[in-house]
């Protein structure tokens, strides 16, 4: 149990930084011609489906249908704006890159509850 709990993790963690790695390189081919910020949220919301599909068939290996999307999406709308009101939170007391660190370091478990959570009801 311990070592399959630890297994997901890491599989959790490469499926979050390959998504990170993906969608910074669709928002730069998508900011050569878009406002930033609606490159960002496109970006962002590609993102979520590449999240979706990496932690229900990799991670947890969940038989959740596709219309299991929107409340998906939904949670990671949450977890964005925790990482907000932590970054908020901290702005000023450390400096811009601690911010983001402890941001990071807040959501990443919270991330990973919620979704063993989500997936764990398509479970195969």
């Amino acid at each position: 149990m311990v070592t399959e709990c630890r297994s997901r993790i890491v599989r959790f963690v490469i499926v979050g930084g390959l998504n990170t790695c993906i969608t910074y390189a669709i928002y730069l081919g998508l900011a050569l011609s878009l406002r930033p910020w609606l490159a960002y949220g496109l970006a962002y919301a590609l993102g979520i489906g590449i999240a979706f599909v990496g932690n229900r068939r990799w991670v947890f290996q969940s038989d959740r249908a596709w219309s299991s999307f929107v409340p998906y999406a939904a949670m990671q709308v949450v977890l964005m704006g925790l990482g907000s009101f932590v970054s908020w939170m901290l702005t000023g007391h450390l400096a811009p890159w601690a911010v983001g660190l402890a941001a990071i370091a807040v959501v990443l478990p919270i991330s990973f509850a919620m979704n063993s959570l989500f997936f764990r009801r398509g479970q195969k």
